[in-house]
């Protein structure tokens, strides 16, 4: 297609166009043959991208006071796309019920399946990243498994929850865990640093 002369073939139009009824230089047939040739000129579409949506999953994020961190999984640098992100739920998870899997084994269960870190959470909680964060993931409790915490002696993890409006919340590794809080991983293997 060629759509640079598509575009100019538009812009001498348009100026035809303007030139006709601003010089009140028109009849009818005129104004109706050039507003005609607009309307079928093709239309261009650019694809445009979101601008670089870069996360750094290097840098150990903010740590909360009485706080350290126990376990950081480094992701480099990485381009924000969804498509690339799945919700992980062990088998565990999916069969108890009742009683929910322990966090410290899930833990070891997550251990060679490069769970996204807090600095993913910290940054779709970003004002102006907010839109950006799927609508599957209503009602959920998001997991993010790559960067362990400990307070008082207990560890913990950041989660990300759709509530009526997405909040950013902790969850302890000696609370069970259910099929409401899936790991969040990479829709492929292991693209980071195990």
């Amino acid at each position: 297609m060629k759509s640079g002369n598509d575009f100019e073939r538009l812009w001498r139009l348009q100026a035809s166009l303007d030139d006709l009824v601003l010089k009140g230089k028109r009849s009818p047939g005129q104004v109706a043959d050039l507003l005609q040739q607009i309307i079928e000129t093709p239309l261009i579409v650019v694809n445009r991208r979101e601008p670089n949506l870069l996360v750094d999953l290097d840098v150990v994020g903010l740590v909360v006071e009485d706080s350290s961190v126990v376990e950081h999984r480094e992701g480099g640098k990485w381009q924000w796309d969804p498509k690339e992100l799945k919700l992980h739920l062990t088998d565990g998870q999916r069969k108890t019920r009742d009683g929910g899997v322990s966090g410290y084994k899930l833990k070891k269960e997550l251990l060679g399946l490069s769970p996204f870190n807090a600095n993913l959470c910290k940054w779709l909680l970003l004002p102006e990243n907010l839109r950006l964060i799927p609508s599957q993931w209503k009602n959920l409790t998001v997991c993010f498994w790559g960067t362990i915490y400990r307070s008082n002696g207990e560890e913990y993890i950041i989660c990300l929850q759709g509530v009526g409006q997405w909040v950013g919340c902790v969850r302890w590794l000696n609370e069970p865990f259910y099929e409401d809080s899936p790991a969040l991983l990479p829709n492929c293997p292991a693209p980071f640093p195990v």
